[in-house]
C-alpha cells in the first residue's frame, strides 16, 4: 500500500514546477520594490560606493532579482539564471550584513535568514535544473 501510495505522488518534474514558482515568485516581490520609485536601489548604490565599488553595479540586481526569477518561471536557462540568484544574495549578504552573519534578528531569526534562503535555493535549482515543465525543453537547458 506504501508503495502504491508513494508511486501515485512521486511527481518530480512537478515538484521542481512548484520551487520554480514559489522561489521565484517571492523573489520577484524584492526585486520590485527595488525597480519602484523610493525602493532600495539608493541604499544599495551607498553600499557600494562605501565598499569602495562603483554604484552603478546596483542595477545587477534586476538581473538577479528580477530577470533571473522570470527566466526560472518559465524554465528558461535555469540553472544558469538560480546561480546568479544565488550570486547576488551572497553580494547582498557581504554588503549589507556581513558583520551580522551570526546575529539574530528581535523575532529570534537568523539576521540573513530570507538571503540564506534564497541563496540555498539557488542552489538547489541549480542541481536540479528546471524540469520537463520548462519553455526550453531541451535537457542540457533546463
Amino acid at each position: 500500500m506504501l508503495k502504491a501510495l508513494t508511486q501515485r505522488f512521486d511527481h518530480p518534474d512537478g515538484a521542481k514546477l512548484l520551487l520554480r514558482l514559489t522561489f521565484s515568485g517571492l523573489l520577484l516581490f524584492h526585486g520590485i520594490h527595488k525597480a519602484l520609485p523610493g525602493g532600495d536601489l539608493g541604499f544599495i548604490q551607498d553600499l557600494l560606493i562605501k565598499a569602495g565599488l562603483p554604484g552603478f553595479i546596483a542595477w545587477g540586481v534586476f538581473i538577479g532579482e528580477i530577470l533571473c526569477p522570470i527566466l526560472i518561471i518559465l524554465g528558461i536557462f535555469t540553472r544558469w539564471a538560480a546561480i546568479i540568484v544565488s550570486f547576488t544574495m551572497l553580494m547582498a549578504v557581504a554588503l549589507a550584513n556581513g558583520t551580522q552573519i551570526f546575529t539574530l534578528a528581535p523575532t529570534g531569526a537568523w539576521i540573513i535568514e530570507s538571503a540564506a534562503f534564497y541563496f540555498l535555493l539557488g542552489i538547489v535549482l541549480f542541481l536540479l535544473g528546471g524540469g520537463r515543465y520548462s519553455v526550453m525543453s531541451n535537457p542540457d537547458y533546463r
